[in-house]
């Protein structure tokens, strides 16, 4: 049972090439790595997570079910590292919730435009491609489009991308 849990870090998982159904919706998770086996993420799989702040989707995913993120109302941050060449269209209910307006999507570099014009993925109003991180002298990297109360981001991304 995963309704307490609020950190879900699959990302060294083998062997799981699907989130099923319903597994973690209306759970307490803020933040979710998902591991690059997922193909498919179902139907209603984070459906009500009103926690949900951060999500990867790995560069594997090649379906994503309806609702599948329904109503994460505070999800803030999705970095999907689907490839332009991979992307697919998808249903406006899988992020119906979600403020598309303020949400921010980072994308691989030179898949913007693509995220742009791809149906489902071009209702999100920041998309950001990944080559806009710079490194710091701590070997640390943040996003350099981000507002200063939006830095503590950059270690997200180090451990996602790094």
């Amino acid at each position: 049972n995963y309704s307490y849990c609020t950190y879900l870090d699959l990302s060294r998982v083998i062997g799981v090439s699907e989130i099923p159904s319903y597994a973690f919706d209306y759970s307490r998770l803020t933040t979710v790595y998902l591991p690059t086996t997922i193909k498919s993420i179902n139907s209603n799989a984070f459906n009500s997570c009103a926690n949900l702040e951060y999500v990867t989707i790995p560069e594997t995913v090649r379906s994503i079910g309806n609702r599948a993120f329904y109503d994460c109302s505070k999800l803030e941050n999705i970095i999907c590292r689907i490839p332009a060449d991979s992307l697919f269209t998808i249903n406006s209910n899988i992020f119906a919730g979600v403020d598309k307006s303020k949400c921010l999507l980072y994308v691989p570099k030179g898949a913007k435009a693509t995220y742009a014009t791809t149906e489902g993925w071009a209702e999100f109003e920041k998309i950001i491609e990944l080559n806009s991180l710079a490194r710091y002298s701590d070997g640390f990297y943040k996003l350099s489009s981000l507002q200063d109360s939006q830095r503590s981001l950059y270690m997200f991304i180090y451990y996602i991308f790094f």
